[in-house]
């Protein structure tokens, strides 16, 4: 009988769907079928701190997460190309130094993120340079995908019918709040729709029907990204 391949799944990480990412990733786990995969939960915390242990398995961990109670271990990605371990480390004393152990060792790897810090090619970026293989998009597929602004101007290059838009930034919100409303109004007629480039859900997304409106939408939108998209 053929070993069984080692699966990783990442999840969770430091977006604002992160609650979304945790309960995608415990589906799918749930659905794997355990005569071909050793499956590792590799948990990323709001912190960006990463974690394995069977507790990840349990919904109930992730309510009031505390991963001592919850006896998860902290691990380390090796970068190493083709070592393909999570590391973790530990004090052995005072003055002892440190040890460190191979957690896991990865076969393959399934990132269920949403929105960025994991959807967006950064995790991509990573895994490539481990030379882990993963079930995604690429780093560009997945940069461009997931940033509303550049999938636009892709669309476009390829001559697919898009809506008139324009692209804003927070530092121009920042420096000429005004301004920039002014510029919106003048290339667009209301109502229009704020969407924040880079998140991959409606968080964040408001309709506008006059200036008041749009005050809001802009910085409800720049709360959650540095660039904004209107429709």
């Amino acid at each position: 009988m053929a070993a069984k391949l080692s699966l990783g799944i990442l999840f969770g990480s430091r977006s604002c769907e992160h609650e979304v990412s945790i309960v995608s990733a415990l589906q799918l786990a749930n659905f794997v079928n355990p005569f071909k995969y050793d499956i590792t939960l590799v948990y990323i915390s709001r912190e960006g701190a990463w974690y394995v242990g069977p507790a990840l398995w349990k919904l109930e961990t992730y309510l009031d997460f505390d991963p001592r109670k919850s006896g998860l271990t902290q691990v380390f990605p090796d970068m190493t190309a083709r070592s393909r371990a999570l590391v973790s480390v530990r004090r052995a004393g005072l003055f002892a130094g440190e040890t460190r152990r191979v957690a896991a060792r990865l076969d393959c790897v399934i990132p269920v993120m949403h929105g960025l810090h994991g959807e967006d090619g950064s995790l991509q970026g990573m895994l490539e340079m481990m030379d882990l293989p993963y079930a995604s998009c690429g780093v560009a597929g997945s940069a461009v995908g997931l940033d509303k602004i550049m999938m636009k101007q892709a669309f476009r290059g390829c001559g697919f019918p898009v809506l008139a838009d324009t692209a804003v930034s927070r530092q121009e919100w920042l420096h000429d709040p005004d301004g920039l409303i002014a510029h919106i109004e003048g290339c667009l007629p209301y109502p229009v729709f704020v969407k924040p480039a880079n998140l991959g859900s409606s968080i964040g997304v408001s309709r506008a029907d006059d200036r008041e409106t749009l005050k809001a939408a802009l910085a409800l939108g720049f709360s959650l990204d540095r660039r904004c998209l209107v429709e």
